[in-house]
């Protein structure tokens, strides 16, 4: 079987490398196109509430979000850099709580994909 189309998903910097390359091997083997995808987390709540009853954002979380995308957005492009297939990077707001759903709708045309788990069991 060939994989004319891998999509990766991406979602913590700590792993990158690990689902990144076995994919990669992949898409030498096969001379696939690879599309690295990074979903934004929906907060669920974007604003905070402190003890006096002021409104708070998030930006601690709201950033350590930006920072994990940046990094791993600059690791999947030094790693497909020089490359012999194609690689693109896409990086999009999920749309609800489940990021899984959203992995699969960008999924639907790739022939495989590639994901990390927490549980190595």
């Amino acid at each position: 079987m060939s994989y004319k189309t891998i999509l990766v998903h991406l979602n913590r910097a700590a792993r990158c490398r690990a689902v990144l390359e076995p994919t990669l091997d992949l898409a030498r083997k096969h001379s696939s196109h690879v599309i690295g995808l990074y979903v934004r987390p929906r907060l669920q709540a974007a604003v905070a509430v402190d003890s006096l009853g002021n409104a708070v954002v998030l930006e601690d979380e709201i950033a350590a979000a930006r920072d994990n995308e940046q990094e791993l957005a600059a690791a999947f492009a030094d790693l497909t850099t020089k490359q012999p297939f194609a690689a693109s990077w896409r990086a999009i707001d999920a749309q609800t709580l489940d990021l899984g759903r959203s992995v699969l709708e960008h999924g639907f045309a790739a022939d495989l994909i590639v994901a990390s788990q927490n549980d190595p069991d």
